[in-house]
């Protein structure tokens, strides 16, 4: 797929402008968007600017998900998407790991539930794990072997958030844990739960940096 140009504070300001927004804090980038908090009718809510497809499914996913363990999109026009403002992520709130764990199976349970049928316009899990099947290096024999066997099983798929972590939950006070920044890929319910295995372990969700992590895409 090829790179999507990176938005510009120019973006984030001409989308500010358009929708009717107040900034209310400094824009701030992540690898493939611009985002700043804003108010919307005195709202607290964050702005997103992207031009990446996965951001952009990610968006889809949230508006499927109707606010029902995930935030919800307050505005999406083009590629820019006004998110509710929600409170503090699980990471900094969470007494002990038995808690974060709960927390973190708790979320994809209640977005699975209502996303079954009609997702045709969401890439397959299959495709998120592309690059391993074009990849026909030997050392990754076992790994493609396991995957085949993996995403050949018969299940019902389902709408998958697809990077569930510790900061990807925000506390939604009444709500409950709520689900931020989704990939929005179809496949088994499993996978959201077996990225968990993936996560820091307790000692680094304290207020210490967290080593360092190399992600690989679908992993």
């Amino acid at each position: 797929m090829p790179l999507q140009p990176k938005p510009t504070t120019a973006d984030l300001h001409d989308a500010t402008v358009r929708l009717g927004l107040q900034p209310a804090g400094t824009p701030f980038r992540s690898e493939p968007s611009l985002l700043c908090r804003v108010a919307l009718n005195g709202r607290p809510a964050f702005l997103k600017v992207t031009n990446e497809p996965e951001e952009l499914a990610g968006a889809r996913a949230l508006e499927r998900w109707c606010r029902n363990g995930a935030v919800g999109v307050l505005v999406r026009d083009g590629n820019a998407i006004v998110l509710e403002g929600v409170g503090h992520t699980l990471r900094s709130m969470a007494s002990d790991d038995v808690h974060a764990t709960q927390a973190l199976c708790a979320v994809p349970d209640r977005l699975h539930a209502h996303s079954g049928e009609g997702l045709d316009d969401f890439p397959a899990l299959r495709s998120w794990f592309s690059s391993l099947f074009v990849d026909t290096s030997p050392r990754f024999d076992r790994v493609r072997a396991i995957a085949e066997r993996l995403l050949d099983r018969r299940t019902t798929p389902v709408l998958l958030h697809g990077d569930l972590h510790h900061e990807n939950v925000l506390d939604g006070a009444r709500r409950g844990w709520l689900a931020i920044d989704p990939k929005g890929i179809v496949g088994a319910r499993e996978f959201d739960h077996c990225n968990l295995f993936t996560n820091w372990t307790w000692p680094s969700l304290s207020s210490t940096p967290p080593p360092p992590v190399v992600r690989i895409r679908g992993c």
